[in-house]
């Protein structure tokens, strides 16, 4: 007599119960209900996370914005450009926020450049937590590349 190896039954056994349980579902429609509920939450919750699993996760490092860029672009126009909009002077926020995008990619030489014209521009900035790890990290991290006799930026 064939038998199913994984639970060492005879198949017809098997099949028996099958053809029961097959019986009980078409005799009680509520059990079929049940069932097409139990699918239906699976599917959608297995759709759901599929969707969240493609929205990037916040890094405590950035803010949701997305980063600004070193240099605006150049936009050719006629009119003259007067020298007070030419000249953009960064903020203390944006440049530690490119500070901190430096610091993502293990750029530790840009990361204190920017911290260090940020302290210029912001000092009062300069005294938060968040600033004063990525400075120390920062620091110990060069320390160690000069040690090892790299340079200071991961390209």
């Amino acid at each position: 007599m064939p038998t199913d190896e994984k639970a060492r039954r005879p198949v017809k056994r098997v099949r028996k119960r099958i053809e029961r349980l097959v019986a009980q579902m078409r005799a009680n429609p509520r059990t079929i209900a049940a069932l097409a509920t139990l699918v239906l939450a699976v599917m959608v919750t297995t759709l759901w996370q599929g969707q969240n699993e493609m929205v990037p996760r916040p890094n405590p490092f950035t803010n949701a914005a997305p980063p600004i860029p070193s240099r605006p672009p150049v936009i050719p126009s006629a009119a003259p450009v007067s020298s007070a909009t030419a000249q953009h002077e960064p903020t203390g926020r944006e440049l530690r926020r490119l500070a901190f995008i430096a610091y993502e990619d293990d750029r530790w030489a840009e990361c204190l450049d920017y911290l260090d014209k940020a302290r210029r521009v912001d000092p009062a900035g300069d005294t938060t937590g968040k600033v004063q790890t990525a400075r120390r990290f920062s620091e110990e991290q060069l320390r160690k590349m000069k040690e090892k006799g790299e340079s200071g930026d991961k390209k």
